[in-house]
């Protein structure tokens, strides 16, 4: 299974997380992420836990769940 790793910088003060680029594509292309389904997610040099899609496409934003 495959885990997206986040950066500190793609945290927003709301506690989401925004991506960009190719982690973004790669999320809605190959992962075929859809809003409401779950996603293995890690904070690079944290903790791993789980993310809720809200959005995709260009940008894809999820919830962490730590």
């Amino acid at each position: 299974m495959n885990l997206l790793l986040l950066q500190d910088s793609d945290f927003l003060p709301d506690g989401t997380v925004q991506m960009t680029g190719r982690r973004a594509q790669h999320a809605s292309e190959v992962l075929r992420a859809e809003p409401g389904e779950t996603l293995r997610v890690g904070r690079l040099g944290g903790l791993v836990g789980i993310g809720e899609a809200e959005a995709t496409g260009t940008k894809f934003a999820e919830a962490f769940l730590p």
